[in-house]
């Protein structure tokens, strides 16, 4: 891991004395493709650290969007949980009413995901899973077959979140082009899987669901699945690392 840091702590202020640096993607995910193109590597899926044995996570200054930590689909008893969420639960979209979508942020109390359904994550010690409880406008529970195994949980965490790079940058557009001037680079070390459980029940940690209907062109309608995402504020980060520098 001390190779690792020391050579991604070098690479790193070689990137930012490049100074503003043209985004190779467009759209919120430039951030971190580009900084990993600067370093040389090639996007991948695989759940495994970006660098060696460390995760790295980019953030623009003074966003307030969660910290995606890693995404794991439910993984219980049913096949295509996420689409059967979507399906069952979804709502109109915002933007398009006649679109449907599930986005939710599902936490250790209940939330609203429309206006017809609260959701909220339980601990279910005795089975060694997370459940999601759905419950109705008159507040009676209707659907607790979604899960996540605390055991396939566990290898994520472990895995993929052991030390982590938290990255943060500024963005601007110039001549309708986005760039990024990454400044500032912090390493952390997990506290633990026992730590992230508790996260949850302490409604730090949420599962975020992020899925949509394409709005335009062919498949305008379709369902599209971004996955489910572990996520955390920065201002909590501590509670789930330790600074290590």
């Amino acid at each position: 891991m001390i190779d690792d840091l020391v050579s991604l702590k070098s690479k790193f202020e070689n990137i930012k004395k490049m100074g503003w640096i043209k985004s190779q993607r467009a759209g919120t995910t430039g951030i971190g493709y580009t900084f990993e193109k600067l370093l040389g590597k090639e996007e991948e899926q695989f759940p495994i650290p970006d660098y060696g044995t460390i995760e790295i996570k980019t953030r623009y200054r003074n966003s307030k969007e969660n910290i995606g930590l890693f995404t794991a689909a439910p993984d219980g008893d049913y096949l295509f949980s996420t689409k059967r969420m979507y399906d069952e639960y979804g709502f109109p979209d915002s933007k398009d009413p006649k679109l449907k979508v599930f986005y939710a942020r599902i936490g250790n109390r209940f939330r609203h995901a429309g206006k017809d359904y609260q959701f909220k994550l339980y601990i279910d010690k005795e089975n060694k899973q997370i459940r999601i409880i759905a419950v109705n406008k008159a507040g009676e529970i209707i659907d607790t077959e979604v899960s996540w195994s605390l055991e396939i949980l566990r290898k994520k965490v472990e895995t993929k979140l052991k030390y982590l790079a938290f990255i943060k940058a500024d963005s601007r557009f110039t001549h309708g082009k986005q760039h990024f001037k990454y400044y500032s680079i912090t390493f952390y070390m997990i506290r633990g899987f026992d730590t992230f459980i508790h996260l949850i029940e302490a409604d730090v940690i949420n599962a975020t669901f992020m899925i949509g209907a394409y709005r335009n062109g062919e498949k305008r309608g379709m369902m599209y699945n971004h996955g489910v995402r572990f996520d955390i504020g920065e201002d909590d980060l501590d509670k789930l690392f330790i600074k290590i520098c």
